[in-house]
């Protein structure tokens, strides 16, 4: 198939040009990757520790706050931040899972970004629908990485390992909350831990998403081909 285009002459002449049909097109997105994915993983990191620390401070009633109580007094600025940089690292995940043996990474990464986007939304979803999502997010996240870091194409020793203590502290973390929860807001103890795993857990998580990163980092260079019909 031939397109055309008329282009005019000096002597206000049309003339009847044939164009090669379109090829196809090569874009190479390892620099968006690696570079925006290791940047997405930072910015959360710092800004996670940085909710906690916005007014009205990390003490309310004289008990350490959890970042998800952060995230509702400042759920704008979550939303733009932790929204944004959770695409990235969406993206680099789901382009990792097409090249994994297990297809089913790309499923636990849908149900990890649609549960992130529930905890981010806590003001209008509440509390209940929020810790919904938090279960749907650590799930999610567990679960593709568990498959990442055992991939061929991705998997280390360490990242494995990375797996492991997330998933450790994810049960720790939601036990603690949990006891927390039913032992009441006067038992400041078992609050404090349970927001300093919460703390330990969410940098575990983002040092997954890192070694993910870094095995994307290792290919030569990774492609979107754009093939006419």
């Amino acid at each position: 198939m031939y397109f055309y285009k008329i282009q005019f002459n000096n002597n206000d002449q049309n003339v009847l040009e044939t164009q090669a049909p379109p090829t196809d097109d090569m874009i190479s997105v390892r620099p968006t990757l690696v570079w925006g994915g290791y940047m997405a993983c930072v910015v959360t990191a710092m800004f996670s520790i940085g909710l906690v620390f916005m007014s009205p401070g990390p003490e309310p009633r004289g008990v350490l706050r959890y970042i998800s109580e952060g995230m509702e007094n400042h759920c704008g600025w979550s939303i733009v931040v932790l929204g944004t940089t959770s695409s990235a690292i969406l993206i680099c995940h789901i382009v990792a899972a097409a090249h994994m043996a297990n297809h089913y990474a790309v499923f636990w990464a849908i149900i990890e970004a649609l549960g992130w986007n529930i905890v981010l939304g806590v003001v209008d979803t509440g509390w209940t629908f929020h810790y919904v999502g938090l279960a749907f997010f650590l799930i999610g996240n567990m679960s593709y990485h568990w498959i990442a870091c055992r991939d061929v194409a991705y998997g280390s020793l360490r990242y494995k390992q990375s797996n492991i203590i997330s998933i450790l502290f994810a049960v720790f973390f939601t036990c603690t909350a949990m006891a927390s929860k039913l032992a009441g807001e006067d038992q400041r103890q078992i609050r404090a831990l349970a927001v300093s795993l919460e703390f330990v857990m969410s940098g575990a998580l983002t040092l997954q998403n890192m070694f993910l990163v870094k095995a994307l980092d290792k290919f030569k260079n990774i492609h979107l081909v754009f093939q006419p019909r």
